[in-house]
């Protein structure tokens, strides 16, 4: 009987120990998640402000573009001007068009981090209420238990 305690014991303790290391990995997991939050945090705010700095110089070749098909008294021609002002405003839209699908994607992916995020520290709860379990309350009523040899 009191062999059978022993082991019963030590079961309970390395299950304890186990669910340590387990909750300590959880901690250095969450760490990293969170950070990996920040740099995507800060890389969505620098996608959003190089949109942003596109957004005007697409304007001024559109207003100049503009203002070159609608000149009174002057034909509509096709020089070098206009081709390179339509180049212009192409490569700039192509370019906050492929920022914009960075942008997406990229809040795509925070949204993965703040849900992993919200996954270990579910885990980490479930961790930390079973070692309150196991350590306070287990350990403490079998520590109570003797067993005398009749």
């Amino acid at each position: 009987m009191r062999k059978q305690k022993e082991c019963t014991d030590y079961a309970l303790e390395s299950r304890i120990e186990e669910t340590r290391g387990v909750k300590e990995k959880l901690e250095t997991h969450l760490a990293r998640v969170k950070r990996q939050i920040i740099v995507m945090e800060d890389n969505i705010d620098c996608l959003m402000s190089a949109i942003a700095a596109k957004e005007a110089p697409l304007k001024l070749a559109h207003t100049r573009l503009n203002n070159r098909s609608q000149r009174p008294n002057v034909e509509l021609c096709r020089d070098g001007v206009q081709y390179g002002l339509i180049e212009e405003v192409t490569v700039i839209g192509e370019s906050i068009f492929k920022l914009q699908e960075t942008l997406v994607s990229a809040q795509a992916s925070l949204r993965g981090l703040v849900r992993r995020q919200v996954e270990i520290e579910d885990d980490l709860e479930v961790k930390a209420n079973t070692l309150l379990i196991d350590e306070a309350e287990c350990m403490a009523m079998r520590r109570s238990i003797s067993i005398q040899l009749y």
